[in-house]
């Protein structure tokens, strides 16, 4: 089950990191803060925050407990500011003309600062134990992350349903109809993933070694993954499939 888990989150990193990259890269060029913000979020998440916190065990175990506590202040530090950029995107995007957007977005990135900060105090020196401090920051994380990939799957999916109208009379295209939903299932499955992980904090999982979060991680980072790669890296046939020859060429 670990080389599993290990496997699965090797695909997701490097989905997450190449995909994250090409959407900076593409920001370089159009100066536009949507792509930067995705792309960021991304990037920081799957390249940045989740090798560092995942080596961390073993680079504690090499090098000492201050390596340890470096590489998951160096992870957490991505994985939130990865956070704030996913809720930058979302507001930008999808609710720039919302009065409460702003407000909770700052209110989250807050949230998320202060639960980070409990977990990198309550860390222990002694490798696997779990302390009552690590249970609540890592729950707070967990639920901010929730909440924001359930808000960008929710305005994803509303979207989907606003395109394929127009679709329907011939106004859109409908591979960008099928990227709206490929993002909003990744994004929802993200968000349920970070709920169930509360769950088995919750209970005193290992979430490093225990099967239940293991295989959790494993079947989500795999689905995840994979709309990911559709949705911006997607083969020709794919294409073809969805949209046909002239779509196809056309993307």
């Amino acid at each position: 089950m670990l080389l599993v888990a290990m496997l699965a989150t090797t695909a997701f990193v490097l989905v997450g990191a190449t995909v994250g990259a090409r959407m900076l890269l593409l920001a370089a060029r159009t100066r536009q803060l949507p792509e930067l913000y995705l792309g960021g979020s991304l990037f920081l998440y799957a390249g940045v925050g989740q090798p560092f916190v995942v080596a961390s065990r073993p680079l504690g175990a090499a090098f000492g407990f201050e390596v340890r506590l470096f590489a998951v202040a160096l992870g957490l530090a991505a994985i939130i500011s990865s956070m704030l950029a996913l809720y930058l995107f979302t507001w930008h995007v999808f609710r720039s003309d919302s009065k409460w957007a702003e407000p909770f977005v700052w209110l989250a990135a807050c949230a998320a600062i202060l639960a980070g900060t409990v977990v990198l105090s309550t860390i222990p020196s002694t490798p696997g134990l779990v302390t009552q401090g690590m249970k609540l920051g890592i729950g707070c994380l967990s639920l901010v992350f929730a909440l924001g990939m359930g808000w960008t799957a929710w305005e994803s999916f509303r979207y989907h349903g606003m395109m394929r109208r127009r679709l329907a009379l011939g106004l859109a295209d409908p591979i960008v109809v099928n990227r709206f939903l490929l993002w909003g299932c990744g994004c929802a499955v993200t968000g349920l993933t970070a709920l169930a992980m509360i769950g088995c904090v919750s209970a005193g999982f290992n979430v490093a070694t225990h099967p239940a979060p293991l295989m959790l991680t494993s079947v989500a980072g795999i689905f995840i993954g994979g709309c990911w790669y559709l949705t911006f890296l997607p083969p020709a046939g794919y294409l073809h499939w969805v949209g046909g020859a002239d779509a196809a060429q056309q993307a």
